[in-house]
């Protein structure tokens, strides 16, 4: 298993080593908002239930700078904290951020968090802000069950049981904390080993770079989305809404309707290769646009149904356009380091000029 802790996800995978030493996923990959900018939301949190969102709000907009040195600070004490640290942890605190808690509340910093809930987990000695090792722990604590409760459901399945290494990666994975909870968790049970590379951050990308020279290492895939297209159908009255209906010379169709191309679940080899077909709408067309589109959940009946979301749109050139229906084969290739798409039209057997508009 591999666990990918970065900074904003945590995404988990299952991979089987197979006999020549390429790699099968049995898994496809999962997770949540679990990276380490959540840690830092929780700290941001803390601030707000001691001096308020105007405050905070404020103090981010007018004195950006040393918002972000105190939060550079609070990444520091982040990642040496561990499960013994019985010491209290020292942030170094911005003068302005006390400045605007005695201009708009009309009380120092150190007296609103006296005053909190927080009061007797911080404290301040000079310019410090100390924090016990409890408060810490319970700023880590909503990220971390989430991390271990999400390996335990993956571990549980058919292809889970069969995990005898977790991989940590990722920079999150960095944190003392953050392994020593996952190891007194997991490491040891089932046989299960616990390994941690000594640049946790970087593995991530030099595992990109490897992939992306030898394609073919990975031998399988499953993939994490349900893909589609838009389409219009012809409307029908029994199945379609009526504000999805539209007009294209004379006939009615349904507009935003999301054609599957492949669903979320399916094993794509290396070399895999999909086929399928679209068609003019309207008479002397000469250019076909098509939105793609990828969903999280089920296949969704409609492009714009929650959960659906745009990847980007393929512009064909339609050559010698004619009153008659035109039909372009179109090929996809999932199993490599990129979606391709091969657009070929029908009757003259022919490749178009096609340009694929990707969203940022």
């Amino acid at each position: 298993m591999i666990v990918d802790l970065g900074g904003g996800t945590a995404d988990m995978t299952v991979h089987e080593k197979l006999g020549d030493g390429k790699l099968k996923e049995i898994w496809k990959a999962s997770g949540g908002p679990w990276g380490g900018t959540a840690v830092d939301s929780a700290f941001f949190q803390m601030l707000i239930s001691i001096v308020g969102g105007p405050v905070m709000g404020r103090f981010m907009k007018e004195h950006t700078y040393d918002y972000l040195d105190l939060f550079r600070e609070f990444e520091s004490a982040k990642r040496n904290f561990s499960t013994s640290s019985k010491d209290k942890i020292n942030i170094k605190f911005p003068v302005t951020l006390n400045e605007l808690c005695e201009d708009m509340l009309g009380s120092t910093f150190k007296t609103c968090t006296s005053e909190s809930i927080h009061g007797n987990d911080i404290s301040f000695v000079s310019d410090k802000m100390r924090l016990t090792p409890g408060l810490l722990e319970m700023l880590f604590r909503k990220v971390t069950y989430n991390i271990i409760d999400h390996i335990k459901g993956i571990l549980s399945t058919g292809p889970g049981r069969k995990v005898s290494l977790i991989l940590m990666v990722g920079g999150f994975s960095e944190s003392q904390f953050v392994q020593e909870v996952i190891l007194k968790e997991f490491h040891g049970k089932n046989g299960i080993q616990i390994v941690v590379p000594r640049d946790a951050g970087s593995t991530v990308v030099n595992g990109a770079v490897l992939f992306g020279r030898m394609p073919r290492s990975i031998e399988s895939r499953i993939l994490r989305y349900t893909y589609g297209k838009n389409s219009c159908p012809v409307f029908d009255k029994k199945v379609h809404p009526e504000e999805k209906k539209i007009i294209i010379d004379g006939v009615a169709r349904c507009n935003d309707v999301f054609g599957l191309i492949i669903d979320a679940g399916t094993e794509i080899k290396s070399d895999f290769k999909l086929s399928k077909s679209c068609f003019t709408v309207k008479k002397n067309q000469r250019t076909m646009c098509l939105s793609f589109h990828y969903s999280v959940g089920k296949t969704p009946m409609f492009t714009t149904d929650p959960g659906c979301h745009l990847l980007g749109t393929l512009r064909i050139e339609i050559p010698n356009p004619s009153t008659e229906d035109r039909y372009v084969d179109l090929t996809y290739e999932f199993g490599s380091t990129e979606l391709k798409v091969t657009a070929v039209e029908r009757t003259s057997n022919k490749p178009c000029i096609a340009t694929f508009i990707l969203i940022e």
